[in-house]
């Protein structure tokens, strides 16, 4: 149970640690207003006295920050805490909407690991759930709001676009094909070896979605709609390892066992590398922004054409915190804001809103320790943990709180 005091009040109680004269200041000010209110309510016939209500929090469920979450309209998808079953949570606090057994989907009984939810948000009728098992991969199309079965295949998933609503599965012979992601027709098929390696390009155009590497350094794109081959290449070495595709560069990685090595970087198209770099300790290279981000004795941002450095590594300009507050996402044109209880006075997790000139003004507290929160849809979802149930608060409830300040 989370305690926010009389329904038909607004307490804050002690207020986070890094305003607390900031508060005070407002407290005093708002306890002046008040009791000035009540005096002149008081000589005004049929005026009530009342405090505007809290949002009401809904508890979703016991969802732990390592479950693999995500949002479709009205729920929450969730492997179980038994890790035989994804669950679907209303996010309106009435339970359990509907349960998916690994059984469920296929024929192979024996269950090796936990499933994997990916979301593919073609409408929010969708989802697309990998089964790890014994034999075989299993892939399901789901109908999120009854969990019932649309369509399976024995295939590995590769990538999903809900923008294009195709689904690129790759059978145990290496080969792939694309499917129709409502209705698990398949549109397209082309033959691979099973040692070609199908990499998913970050943030490209969908003729260029899919890149196939060749161990001997061979090259080519795949189009996601059609399976069409763009004009093959070939690299100036064979390929040890390829860390990721992103846009128009390609990151091959040389790991050795203690974690040394190093990684060469090429431009789509391209035989020459653009720039390389080796390690003697432990590092890694992934996009950021516009940028790549360098992980090593000390992380940096790099150009990904030159590899020179840009600046110490940094957030997102929409995940830079405020003090210790945490963005979670915008509402009504304000950014909502997260500060863990660790910050706290109180030890409760609370909300606030960023203004303009990054100042934050606590909007209420939540209670429990919510190790992240997420604005999605028409709701604001918390992950609890082991101990309080994950929460969340219809976003238009928050609408008084947000203009009141």
């Amino acid at each position: 149970m989370i305690d926010l005091d009389e329904p038909g009040s607004y307490t804050p109680g002690r207020p986070p640690s890094p305003w607390r004269w900031l508060h005070s200041l407002r407290s005093t000010r708002t306890a002046w207003l008040a009791a000035l209110a009540t005096v002149t309510a008081a000589a005004v016939p049929g005026t009530p006295t009342h405090a505007e209500p809290l949002p009401v929090l809904h508890p979703v469920g016991r969802i732990t920050t390592d479950s693999a979450t995500s949002v479709a309209g009205d729920l929450i998808l969730a492997p179980a805490a038994e890790g035989n079953a994804i669950v679907a949570y209303a996010l309106d606090g009435s339970g359990e909407r509907w349960r998916l057994g690994f059984n469920d989907v296929g024929q192979v009984r024996t269950v090796v690991s936990a499933a994997t939810v990916t979301l593919l948000e073609y409408g929010v009728t969708t989802i697309i759930s990998e089964k790890v098992l014994r034999v075989q991969d299993t892939v399901a199309a789901i109908d999120v709001q009854t969990g019932n079965t649309v369509w399976q295949r024995p295939e590995q998933p590769i990538v999903g676009s809900s923008v294009l609503a195709m689904v690129v599965l790759r059978a145990s012979d290496g080969s792939l094909a694309g499917f129709d992601l409502p209705t698990g027709r398949q549109v397209w098929h082309r033959s691979l070896t099973p040692t070609a390696w199908v990499i998913p390009v970050a943030d490209s155009p969908p003729d260029r979605g899919l890149i196939v590497a060749q161990p001997d350094g061979t090259l080519f794109s795949l189009d996601i709609a059609t399976g069409a081959a763009g004009t093959p290449w070939r690299l100036s070495t064979q390929l040890p390892q390829v860390s990721f595709a992103w846009r128009d560069v390609i990151a091959l990685q040389h790991p050795s066992p203690d974690g040394s090595g190093g990684f060469t970087v090429y431009r789509w198209g391209e035989a020459q590398p653009l720039w390389q770099r080796q390690f003697r300790v432990e590092f890694g290279l992934e996009p950021c922004g516009d940028s790549l981000c360098l992980h090593s004795t000390a992380d940096e941002r790099v150009d990904p054409y030159t590899g020179t450095p840009t600046g110490p590594r940094r957030p997102a300009a929409d995940v830079i915190a405020v003090g210790n507050w945490e963005p979670i996402g915008m509402y009504a044109g304000r950014t909502l804001a997260r500060l863990d209880p660790r910050w706290t006075v109180d030890a409760t997790t609370w909300l606030g809103v960023i203004s303009a000139d990054d100042t934050v003004r606590p909007l209420m507290p939540l209670g429990g320790r919510y190790t992240a929160c997420v604005v999605t849809g028409e709701w604001l979802y918390c992950e609890g943990s082991a101990q309080i149930d994950s929460a969340s608060i219809r976003l238009h409830e928050l609408d008084t709180l947000i203009l009141g300040g």
